[in-house]
Order: C-alpha cells, then structure tokens, then sequence
C-alpha cells in the first residue's frame, strides 16, 4: 500500500443524511437546543403517488413537505429521469430540508418542500406532459394552493407546467 492510497474506504452517505449532518453541525455551532434541532430536521409529511401517461405508462412522484413549523411550504417540482440507484426520495429529501433552511434563514413565512416526477421529459410530447401533470395534480391537489403549499419550476418544467 502506497502512503497516497486510503486505509479505509470513504463512508457513504445519502444525500438526506449529509445535509441532515450539516445542519445538526451548524445548529450545534449557533446553540440551538435538541428541540429546535430535531424540527429542523423531520420530515412533516411524505406522499407517494402514481400517475400514468395518455398510453396508461406509471409514472412515480414524491411530494415531500419538511417542516411543519410554518403554516405553507414552499419548494420546486421537478420532472427527470430516475437516477440509476433508488437515491431518489433521498436526493428528494435532501433538497426539501434544503429549502427548509433556505426559508428559514430568510425569515420567510414558509417551510421547505421538493416534489418529484420520475420521467424523461426530454422522450415526452407535450401532449403527454401536460397529462402527466394534471394527473400528478389529482393525486396532490388538497395539499397545493395559494394558501397552502406552493410549487415552483424546477429541472424539467417550466412556467406552463405551474399554470
């Protein structure tokens, strides 16, 4: 063994569990109590629906909402492909507490949340995208609003999917 070559493999963490880490280690630094601690870093509410193509495909979605200290959330909807390995609704996750913190360090009414859309929009007609969001917006629509949680665009849609 060379003194360049590791002596122990890095540790491999989700991407949830490394912000969750990063936030535990800053709040620790600025004296958060346990209490605030474990708000920041819960998740509130998790759905998992299926919505379907025109053609009858299934098409898995995560809306995930974080912090229920705030009344709304607020966090951006993405549509793309699902990553090799089931580190989706991880990377999900991770991107909600994300904007959780954002919110909060912003002092902005809202807490954080991540929705997310497991298709190839680039493979898609608009026929089709259009269809898939009015079915994702079925499944979600109690949760979303003007007063409730609000949706951004993200990664694969784009103002005419909010509308």
């Amino acid at each position: 063994m060379t003194a360049s070559e590791p002596t122990e493999q890095a540790e491999q963490v989700s991407p949830d569990e490394a912000v969750r880490r990063t936030m535990e280690a800053a709040a620790a630094r600025l004296g958060l109590d346990a209490d605030h601690i474990a708000l920041l870093g819960s998740t509130w509410r998790e759905l998992k629906v299926q919505a379907s193509t025109p053609d009858g495909r299934p098409v898995f979605e995560d809306l995930l909402r974080l912090s229920g200290a705030a009344q709304r959330c607020e966090g951006a909807l993405q549509r793309r492909r699902p990553l090799p390995s089931r580190r989706d609704i991880a990377e999900v996750r991770a991107l909600a507490m994300l904007m959780t913190y954002k919110c909060a360090l912003l002092d902005l009414p809202f807490g954080g949340a991540k929705g997310g859309v497991q298709c190839d929009p680039t493979a898609m007609s608009e026929r089709e995208l259009n269809a898939l969001t009015r079915s994702y917006v079925r499944h979600i629509g109690m949760m979303i609003g003007p007063n409730r949680d609000i949706h951004a665009p993200d990664m694969g849609t784009n103002a005419q999917t909010m509308a």
